[in-house]
């Protein structure tokens, strides 16, 4: 059975428990991962944290006692999918780290999955149970990432900028650093815009662009909390 098929179907129905439990399955049949599931294993996760952790964050503040039983079921939900994923990256999508643009997506991932934990275990109501772990080990796989991007990546590569997007938001939301987020998007911004004047690929060209507009917004944002 083709799994990886299946999971684009349930993709496109935006049935992202459907498409995780596909590539579950493929995951049980084979032995050696492509590069097809890496990018389908992205985006169902991604998907699926995307809107719990949405949910989470939508949730107006209440002394009632249903208010913190959600609250704290949203954030098990966050932390199992963290969880369960950083599993898979570890059993099974190590050896991407034979390949340069490979292994920045695999710390990239981490990375931001850890930050995922960090935005709710690093507040104030949970800071005292989970401590900042999370926080600190996303750190560190922002910084094996960004090394490896910057040595290795054009500047208008899109997973270089994603990363760059990516890290300056950790800066930002959880470090509450907006100078270093600022100083982050900056550097991005410029580069990109000075590399991008030789890129013919048109594809290509408008990823570049579109991340340079999302780093332009949370630059343009950050800098006027720093001003007031």
């Amino acid at each position: 059975m083709d799994y990886l098929y299946w999971a684009e179907l349930a993709e496109q129905s935006r049935r992202f428990e459907d498409m995780k439990d596909y590539l579950k399955y493929y995951l049980a049949e084979e032995s050696v991962v492509s590069e097809e599931f890496k990018d389908l294993f992205y985006r169902a996760y991604k998907s699926l944290l995307g809107q719990t952790r949405s949910a989470l964050a939508s949730m107006s503040c209440s002394n009632h006692k249903a208010y913190a039983f959600y609250k704290n079921h949203l954030e098990n939900l966050v932390g199992d999918l963290c969880d369960e994923a950083l599993y898979i990256l570890d059993k099974r999508l190590t050896g991407l780290t034979k390949s340069t643009h490979n292994a920045v997506f695999y710390y990239k991932m981490k990375a931001d999955l850890f930050r995922y934990l960090a935005e709710f275990q690093c507040s104030e109501d949970n800071i005292e149970k989970f401590g900042t772990v999370s926080s600190q080990k996303a750190l560190r796989y922002y910084e094996a990432a960004s090394d490896l991007a910057l040595s290795s990546l054009e500047p208008y590569d899109p997973l270089r900028l994603s990363l760059a997007l990516n890290f300056s938001v950790y800066y930002n939301d959880i470090l509450k650093s907006s100078e270093r987020a600022c100083n982050v998007c900056r550097a991005a911004i410029v580069q990109a815009q000075v590399s991008l004047k030789g890129v013919s690929d048109a594809q290509t060209k408008e990823a570049c662009q579109n991340l340079i507009e999302l780093l332009t917004t949370n630059l343009s944002i950050w800098t006027q909390t720093l001003i007031n």
